[in-house]
């Protein structure tokens, strides 16, 4: 059985991911996935913000990417494949 990942720090990873997405994507889009986050379905929580930040076409920030991938990882989710989508995003020149 896997361990089960500390609830408060997925929290506070999805507190610094949402700061950092919210400066490039409308509070609008995020509301849905805040609530996920509110009702602890962090899979579809991360599920939704890696769509959202695909379908906008979103530079990721290697802070955005480098929160995805832990968020990912204390999950216990393939990151490769959750994060896929946003390969053919490429970093914001700010943050190379």
């Amino acid at each position: 059985m896997p361990e089960l990942p500390d609830f408060n720090a997925v929290e506070t990873l999805f507190s610094r991911l949402f700061a950092a997405v919210e400066r490039v994507v409308p509070e609008s889009e995020l509301s849905d996935v805040r609530s996920f986050v509110d009702y602890g379905e962090y899979g579809i929580a991360l599920e939704g913000v890696v769509d959202i930040l695909a379908r906008n076409g979103t530079a990721v920030t290697q802070e955005m990417r480098s929160l995805l991938e832990r968020l990912a990882a204390m999950m216990s989710m393939d990151s490769a494949s959750c994060l896929g989508a946003l390969t053919s995003n490429p970093p914001r020149a700010d943050e190379q």
